[in-house]
């Protein structure tokens, strides 16, 4: 599975570190987070504890990972 998988539909939004888009695969929708590297300046543990707990986390109040690239 690769990001070029998915057909992007529509920004969401846009914060510090990169921004959210709404994609498609298949019949399925989600938020796709795109970050950039070059922003992170000394804080990819922020960025993989982040993706750690996205990962084991579930909850309606809080979006659940489902790929990462």
């Amino acid at each position: 599975m690769r990001p070029n998988d998915f057909e992007a539909i529509m920004p969401l939004g846009r914060g510090a570190f990169g921004e959210v888009v709404l994609v498609k695969k298949d019949e399925s929708y989600y938020a796709m987070k795109i970050m950039k590297k070059r922003k992170f300046n000394g804080l990819i543990n922020l960025v993989l504890t982040e993706k750690e707990i996205q990962r084991k986390v579930m909850s309606k109040f809080i979006v659940s990972l489902k790929y990462a690239f």
